[in-house]
């Protein structure tokens, strides 16, 4: 009977909380420290993050910003997912000398030399590659697209799509139901009750 009660408080006070739609509100959420590497590792990182951001727009501090980015979400991954993701890094920094592409490094090398050895691995017969690729791209980039001068450059606003999803939570609280235009896949049909 507690329990079941204190599941409706938290219910309630959950749709009394609005929130903020700024991009970077100040409530009070305090990030994680970042995950500790040594000088090899973060300068692996920062050759791996020249390689895979774009070269438009160009970011000021790209290396820096998304290192604490990387560096941070480590910090909330499993201890194994984020030992993988550091090797993962590590291995493509040494990929030139196993691609036999070249004697250095690739934080050593140009950015769009570097940046074309990356784009070979993707088009790899070995899955293993492709898998890694796929895992430190995607770490980067979700940094990358999420600068706020990126959102300017794409001319991407989300405030509007946080006040439809803050709408439909609001509903479903009240016991209402989705609708197609709420577009939320093949679990539209659920409802909270």
């Amino acid at each position: 009977m507690i329990s079941k009660m204190n599941e409706q408080n938290k219910i309630e006070n959950a749709a009394d909380m609005r929130g903020s739609l700024e991009r970077h509100p100040n409530d009070g959420w305090v990030m994680a420290d970042p995950y500790p590497l040594n000088k090899n590792s973060v300068r692996a990182l920062h050759g791996v993050i020249r390689a895979i951001c774009p070269l438009e727009p160009n970011l000021p501090d790209l290396e820096g910003r998304m290192e604490t980015h990387v560096r941070r979400s480590m910090r909330y991954m499993h201890p194994i997912l984020a030992l993988g993701l550091l090797i993962a890094i590590r291995l493509l920094d040494w990929a030139p000398f196993w691609r036999f592409k070249g004697i250095t490094r690739l934080h050593k090398m140009d950015r769009l030399d570097a940046s074309e050895l990356l784009a070979s691995l993707a088009h790899s017969r070995l899955t293993v590659l492709r898998t890694l690729l796929m895992g430190v791209r995607a770490i980067v980039n979700t940094g990358f697209y999420d600068q706020d001068e990126i959102h300017e450059h794409l001319d991407y606003h989300p405030q509007e799509w946080m006040r439809n999803r803050i709408e439909l939570r609001d509903r479903l609280l009240s016991g209402g139901s989705t609708t197609d235009a709420d577009n939320i896949g093949p679990y539209s049909h659920i409802r909270i009750d």
